[in-house]
């Protein structure tokens, strides 16, 4: 686990798995509704500790899980290659 963040009822866990089964990099952002899954999106990455600087702030906005890249050099290069901010859609609240 990488991190967790609760609002109200909704929790927010960002986890990663480091070259799972040979395979690249993944960031996985889960959004559960006391303890059901509501939505996940999975981000492929190019190395593994992009993930530090790809995860700053973590927001909820209704049906949104907004995530903030770190904001310095070093991140804006790193952050390049992804979506930025990240949004992963929650709709089946």
């Amino acid at each position: 686990l990488l991190r967790e963040k609760t609002f109200k009822n909704i929790s927010i866990n960002l986890s990663f798995k480091i070259n799972p089964n040979g395979k690249k990099s993944v960031m996985i952002i889960r959004g559960s509704n006391n303890g059901d899954i509501i939505c996940t999106k999975i981000i492929e990455l190019f190395h593994h500790e992009d993930v530090y600087y790809i995860v700053d702030k973590i927001k909820y906005d209704g049906n949104k899980i907004i995530i903030d890249s770190k904001k310095s050099i070093k991140s804006e290069v790193v952050t390049g290659k992804y979506e930025s901010p990240i949004i992963v859609d929650c709709n089946c609240l």
